[in-house]
């Protein structure tokens, strides 16, 4: 992978053996390109990014990866600074931005700010911040700016640090000493201190937090002195080492470790011993030129410089460097004394390198050493793998055997030793002594014991007091306290009975066997701790003083962290040039601090004690969320109602295994079901209304033991239709409607029942005013005169006679009728009218045929109509009646002057009540009647 160009450096010696402990670096190219970029700053935000300042502009680095943050601003990077969630960059050209989702967001100040290089920055929680520039020092608060200079009382105008002190006063490192800013309501009073006199110079070109009370300066002469906040008392650091060159970056690690690099290439680790006393090591720095430190929570110091960036694992691990004659292949056992002197076995050889860079050769033995094991009250112990057991007391230089030993050409496989005791075990078995000054007695052997069925025993490990356990070869794991014993004959689902290894601490014990597990003894029953992998092939157990287990392979060496279930994992391809390691069982050693040394190719592997807990967790962010492929705010989001298509992109973040890096995710509100995946994206479709909350989690381990996570919450609204109140609102609607169909079908039901009521009564009233004798005696009357006199009329008469009764009986169970055969009926009405009346009665019609087809009438109600106004009026060649027809604005007009008989014939006719009542039935229209100037008129509505 280009992207993350892997440079390897070693922190080796040039010249004679030199056994100081020293910190693995790994290089990080920024570029594609095997080309060096500059990092002028480090910093890591909330969310655990480091961003690195450079030239070209800032990046920012989750562990494994470097991505450019878009900026319109085209300058080099010069300060960074890092509060709450925000992220303050400065830049060379003097202007200052603010870190975005995605880009850097320009920040313009107000004046008086002038545009200066930014040197440093200094935000606080209350929102002020502080800009150090070359040409004096800002404070923006409250959206205003104010400037510090030499004119305002600062000892010079060119800054290079700023610290708040705990006590809130505002602490400058100058170019011309130390300046203290002292709140005094709304502005400051300033404090000068000059340095020369302890430091050499007044050029203070780095500072930093030392305690709550001190802070520690570094001055361009290479000097360390110390200030008190409080009483502003200079105090130097006097090292037995000799600094040179312009001191360009502090980082406290804590009160007792502090890491400083210089401009003439060094990079230093100062520890402090005492009140006043320092130690300090000249370390061999990765890069060319250094400008600035940095310490993450999983334990790594990063350092920016002319190359890059570079990792430094100097507070979990170390290299002891070892040249030759120390070869891995030949590595048979180790052991470190009290003086910190490493006594390495090589084949039959046994060798002791001492801090001093001196290399010995101790002895050689008749066969191949096989154990080493220092006690601090007798001495070293030397096992070997054909000759018996060999001591070294503290008093002697030499080697013997002593007398007490029966087995003198036993195989020993192991050794142990606690005040008063001893344990070897050896191919004949185990044999247990008692020690008491130089005096050993042989007081048990305890091979025919029914809890050890084995014929070997790989690992001795005691505990106290006075208690002993055991690595077998086919009966498991036995322990021993006092006169009571414990055996687990196996372990584990894989029934493992061949253990190889054991790590005992406190009431901890960790074991691994032939298969390859590793085991954890909780409470009295072993639990699987770590299943095997392929490839890996377990060669020894460690535990160091500060409890992380050390788990050695073949291959590689994972450095667990148990209260996190996590571990570290260190291979050939961890960037360190580490190209393999012992394959010998149990080679590894503690010394008597506690701390683990495991041999690798180039020397000795120093796992240290670590004084406070490292947190190797990796976090994980949420990058960006898009619904619809539309980007969502960064907090959580209310979506409008809606089918949605969500996708989330999150980023794990490591310095630890970045590239063994597990992810699990889940929709609250969708599906709670995790998926586990290695990508670093989740898809969503289709999702409808609710409350959801995505989650994401990241691990080292597939259990995803206390892993970290992100949460992104949002919201779709419901649909109208599913709300509640709605739901309830076309529920009483559809019962408002249900209850008004029905009353209207009541209404209906009712009404057609009544004009069913009406058109019986009016269809036999009607008939009965058709056989109306008197109607029909003057109806045959006519009829016989006509006979006599014009028969062809009689016939035509007869006929029209005919048609008006038949069409009483045809329209009979009818509600309506057209108006063509409305008009028919009265015409035939009319003839027989006429029969009668003669000229008298003049019946004038003016409907097109367009409109007698189009519309629509009750049945026989013209007629009706017509019929009124001759039983009403007088009908006589004197005074004759005419009946004017016509439609008006779909109205059809019946008119007739009014010329009242003197004296009304009774009839008991069905009238014009009767079709107004129909009128209502049909259409609920209403027809209209009255007297108007003389004139009778009528208005029917015409139906469609």
């Amino acid at each position: 992978m280009r992207n993350l160009a892997i440079g390897i450096i070693l922190l080796l010696f040039a010249g004679n053996i030199n056994a100081r402990q020293m910190p693995l670096a790994k290089q990080f190219w920024i570029e594609e390109e095997y080309t060096a970029l500059k990092v002028n700053r480090l910093s890591i935000n909330h969310q655990s990014y480091i961003f690195l300042a450079t030239d070209k502009g800032v990046y920012r680095f989750n562990g494994a990866k470097f991505s450019l943050v878009r900026s319109s601003i085209k300058s080099p990077v010069t300060a960074l600074a890092a509060s709450g969630d925000q992220l303050w960059l400065g830049y060379k050209n003097g202007l200052l931005g603010m870190l975005g989702e995605d880009s850097v967001i320009p920040f313009k100040l107000p004046e008086p700010y002038q545009n200066a290089e930014i040197r440093c920055l200094l935000p606080q929680e209350d929102g002020a911040l502080w800009i150090g520039t070359d040409n004096g020092l800002y404070l923006y608060r409250d959206k205003q700016v104010q400037y510090f200079s030499t004119d305002k009382g600062l000892s010079d105008n060119f800054i290079y640090q700023i610290i708040r002190s705990s006590n809130g006063h505002i602490w400058l490192a100058t170019d011309y000493g130390v300046n203290e800013l002292i709140p005094d309501n709304k502005t400051f009073r300033i404090r000068q201190y000059r340095t020369k006199d302890i430091l050499g110079d007044d050029i203070v070109s780095a500072m930093a937090q030392l305690n709550e009370s001190e802070l520690l300066l570094g001055a361009e002469k290479g000097k360390l002195a110390r200030i008190n906040i409080h009483n502003g008392q200079l105090s130097p650091v006097t090292l037995p080492a000799q600094v040179s060159g312009q001191i360009l970056d502090l980082l406290v690690l804590n009160n007792k470790e502090i890491w400083f690099s210089t401009l003439d290439a060094a990079l230093w680790r100062l520890d402090r011993l005492g009140e006043d006393s320092f130690a300090a090591q000249q370390m061999t720095s990765p890069q060319r030129t250094i400008y600035t430190l940095l310490a993450d929570k999983s334990g790594n110091i990063w350092a920016g410089g002319q190359l890059g960036l570079s990792m430094l694992s100097n507070r979990y691990l170390e290299s002891i460097p070892l040249a030759p004659p120390y070869r891995l292949s030949d590595v048979t056992a180790l052991a470190i004394d009290q003086h910190n002197h490493y006594w390495i076995a090589l084949g039959k050889a046994l060798y002791c390198f001492g801090q001093e860079g001196k290399v010995q050769k101790v002895k050689t033995f008749p066969s191949k050493v096989s154990v080493l094991h220092y006690d601090k009250e007798m001495g070293l112990w030397l096992g070997t793998s054909a000759n018996g057991v060999w001591l070294k007391s503290n008093e002697s230089n030499a080697f013997e055997q002593p007398a007490v030993f029966e087995h003198k050409n036993d195989g020993i496989l192991s050794i142990s030793t606690l005040p008063g005791r001893l344990w070897v075990a050896g191919l004949s078995g185990l044999h247990t002594y008692k020690v008491h000054k130089e005096k050993i007695t042989k007081i048990q052997l305890l091979k025919d014991q029914e809890s050890i069925s084995g014929e070997y025993i790989y690992k001795l490990a005691a505990g106290k007091p006075h208690s002993l356990w055991m690595a077998t070869d086919g009966s498991g794991i036995s322990f021993f306290k006092q006169d009571k014993s414990t055996n687990w004959a196996s372990l584990g689902a894989e029934q493992e009975n061949v253990i190889y290894s054991l790590a005992i601490s406190g009431s901890n014990a960790w074991a691994a066997g032939m298969a390859n597990n590793i085991y954890h003894l909780a409470g009295d029953q072993w639990q699987l701790f770590k299943s095997s992998e392929a490839g890996h092939t377990i060669t020894g157990l460690n535990v160091n003083g500060s409890g992380q287990l050390i788990a050695g392979y073949q291959n590689c060496i994972d450095l667990w962290y148990p209260e996190q279930r996590l571990y570290r994992h260190i291979s050939i391809h961890s960037g360190m040039n580490i190209d393999s390691f012992s394959h010998i069982l149990n080679t590894g050693a503690t010394d008597q601090e506690g701390n683990v040394y495991i041999p690798y190719n180039r020397g000795l592997l120093f796992f240290k004690n670590q004084e406070q807990a490292f947190d190797i967790r990796p976090d994980v962010v949420i990058r960006a969320a898009f619904a619809n492929s539309e980007p969502l705010h960064a907090s959580a989001t209310s979506l409008a109602a809606g089918d949605y298509l969500l996708n989330f992109y999150y980023d794990g973040i490591s310095y630890t295994n970045p590239e063994n890096l597990h992810y699990r995710y889940r929709l609250e509100g969708y599906n709670d079901e995790w998926i586990y995946t290695k990508d670093m994206d989740a898809v969503f479709p289709k999702l409808k209304w609710g409350n959801y909350k995505f989650r994401v989690q990241v691990s080292l381990s597939a259990d995803f033991s206390q892993a970290k996570e992100a949460v992104y919450s949002f919201s779709i609204a419901t649909p109208l239709i599913y709300h509640k109140w709605f739901l309830a609102l076309l529920a009483l609607s559809l019962i408002g409607l249900t209850f008004f169909i029905v009353k209207w079908r009541e209404r209906r039901m009712k009404r057609i029942a009544q004009l069913k009521e009406e058109k019986l009564n009016f269809e036999f009233e009607y008939l009965k005013s058709q056989v109306n004798p008197h109607f029909l005696f003057n109806s045959l009357n006519t009829l016989t005169g006509l006979i006599e006199d014009d028969q062809k009329s009689a016939v035509l008469y007869t006929e029209r006679l005919s048609d008006l009764y038949r069409h009483s009986i045809v329209s009979y169970g009818k509600d309506k009728a057209s108006l063509a055969e409305e008009i028919e009926l009265l015409y035939a009405y009319i003839y027989i009218q006429e029969a009668r009346f003669g000229k008298a009665l003049q019946i004038d019609i003016e409907v097109t045929e367009a409109q007698q087809d189009k519309y629509f009438l009750p049945v026989m109600a013209l007629q009706l109509v017509v019929e009124n106004a001759i039983k009403h009026n007088v009908v006589s060649h004197l005074q004759p009646l005419v009946v004017k027809v016509f439609v008006d604005n779909e109205v059809l007009t019946v008119v007739n002057k009014i010329n009242l008989k003197i004296s009304k014939a009774a009839h008991g006719g069905i009238g014009l009540e009767n079709i107004e009542r129909r009128y209502k039935m049909l259409s609920g229209l209403t027809m209209e009647y009255g007297a108007v100037d003389n004139c009778w008129i009528v208005k029917l509505p015409l139906l469609k």
